[in-house]
């Protein structure tokens, strides 16, 4: 009843310890905020470990009620809470948490964790102003289908706008419950997409294919949402015989149509930027076709003298796509074989990043090159057969970091974040920062850090992945210590910790 707690018959070793209780944040031992991991907790035998405390965190609550425009309230609501996270460099918008508001239009999110969200709410299709086909949201009816209403809903943000980048923060508190975030929904115009899909091959109908229209996704600079308005899903459609597909009750906008054909394992595809304005966009032409077959090579530097090979079967190469086609899941990978190369297979026009899994301990991409592409800084655009090889030269020779973080009274900073990230030309090579957490005695030692120049920052508390925006780290550039990382050598650093942003 006091939260006292005991664990008895532990064997000797490293544990790490969390508390959580309904209505509370859960939380690690050491840990600095509810978002960061704790400090490990060393046993040995017959050690005897008291006091040791967990302090829990109230949780956030937040109440309101959703109206129509005619003031009535609306039951069945869907109601998210949505928070900013950071990407792949970019800041961006994910829901932390939906409810449904009831017969009284009422709706509670609670069990927040102490923060700033974002409150959107988006009726379901079929009640009053709203598109009443049957089916799920974004399920396109067939061709011949009835005209589509000219009024549909999408997403309304507190305190009352369309505009996501207009959506206004609620700054939840530990045990707070903020009341009367109500929020009216309106109606506005949607419209009607109509195509024809053709084998690109056969130059016939590409029969049974199945085609997305997707919402353009973009970095939230300035605030903003990364895709702007937050469409309710993305629209689907299987095309009917004479290879038509049509989407009825979207929102205007900046969309990619994706069509996608699976047949006798040969997979087929095509993609077409669209924008969509006030009026219906009909004869959308979308000329599937073969993905193409990239060969490569990877090397490996470095390695020492009397060690063993590395095991190029555990490493696996994969192309992400920037657009929107890795929804369609158009994520081309392959394994190393035994003589170094590789064959990525049906790889579909699109830009790419490359990534790659089961390095050995330490190593990182020196180099990949793409014809005349750098493929690291530029990334890789295929918009035709390759007619080279993807190079890809992977690097043992890296550098080690040893380091102490004091506070703004010279004492040891204990689990705060130290993070390396590259100088300004190799900012946009997410796979070279580095990051590590200051010991009991405010000390750090981080292996395997790429040759280069680098600034150093040690955070009290950041938000993850948060020092891979440049906007973000700009804040912060006169805090960080300007350091180089040789191959082989040993760095020494001592850094001031930057207290968390009120």
């Amino acid at each position: 009843a006091g939260g006292q707690f005991a664990f008895q018959s532990l064997e000797p070793g490293q544990y790490r310890l969390s508390a959580s209780r309904n209505g509370y944040v859960r939380m690690e031992y050491g840990a600095r905020s509810p978002n960061r991991s704790g400090l490990p907790i060393t046993l040995s035998a017959g050690q005897k470990l008291t006091d040791v405390a967990v302090q829990l965190m109230p949780a956030g609550t937040i109440t309101g009620r959703v109206f129509d425009r005619d003031g009535e309230p609306l039951a069945n609501v869907t109601v998210e809470a949505l928070k900013y996270s950071y990407q792949e460099g970019q800041r961006v918008m994910n829901v932390v948490q939906t409810a449904r508001t009831n017969d009284l239009g009422e709706y509670r999110l609670f069990w927040l964790q102490p923060g700033q969200y974002f409150i959107s709410a988006t009726p379901p299709e079929g009640q009053r102003g709203g598109p009443p086909q049957p089916g799920p949201r974004g399920t396109a009816p067939a061709a011949n289908a009835q005209d589509a209403p000219t009024e549909g809903y999408v997403p309304v943000y507190f305190p009352g706008t369309t505009d996501a980048q207009s959506a206004a923060p609620i700054n939840v508190l530990a045990g707070v419950v903020f009341s009367a975030v109500d929020l009216t929904v309106v109606a506005v115009r949607t419209l009607r997409v109509q195509g024809q899909v053709v084998n690109g091959v056969t130059g016939q109908p590409a029969i049974n294919a199945n085609v997305m229209l997707v919402p353009v996704q973009r970095p939230a600079g300035g605030g903003g949402f990364r895709g702007g308005i937050r469409n309710p899903g993305n629209f689907r459609s299987r095309v009917g015989n004479q290879g038509v597909f049509e989407f009825r009750g979207v929102p205007p906008g900046s969309y990619e149509v994706i069509a996608v054909l699976n047949e006798r394992n040969n997979r087929m595809t095509a993609r077409l930027p669209l924008e969509i304005g006030n009026s219906d966009v009909q004869n959308v032409s979308l000329i599937i076709s073969p993905g193409f077959t990239l060969n490569g090579r990877l090397a490996i530097e470095g390695q020492q003298t009397g060690a063993s090979n590395p095991d190029l079967s555990r490493m696996r190469v994969t192309l992400r796509p920037d657009s929107a086609g890795q929804i369609a899941g158009a994520t081309p990978a392959a394994a190393i074989q035994a003589d170094s190369t590789f064959t990525l297979q049906q790889v579909g026009r699109d830009d790419y990043r490359l990534s790659i899994a089961g390095m050995p301990r330490n190593a990182y991409v020196k180099m990949a090159r793409y014809s005349s592409m750098d493929v690291l800084s530029e990334g890789l655009r295929l918009d035709r057969q390759p007619s080279g090889p993807l190079e890809i030269l992977v690097s043992m020779n890296t550098g080690v970091a040893d380091g102490t973080v004091t506070n703004d009274k010279q004492a040891a900073a204990v689990n705060v974040i130290v993070v390396f990230v590259p100088d300004a030309s190799r900012r946009n090579r997410l796979d070279l920062y580095r990051t590590i957490s200051t010991d009991a005695l405010g000390h750090f030692h981080l292996e395997g850090v790429p040759p280069g120049d680098y600034r150093v920052f040690a955070w009290e508390d950041i938000e993850a992945g948060a020092w891979q925006d440049p906007e973000f780290v700009r804040q912060f550039e006169d805090r960080g210590r300007p350091v180089r990382i040789n191959e082989g050598g040993t760095s020494n650093i001592e850094l001031r910790v930057i207290p968390p942003q009120v």
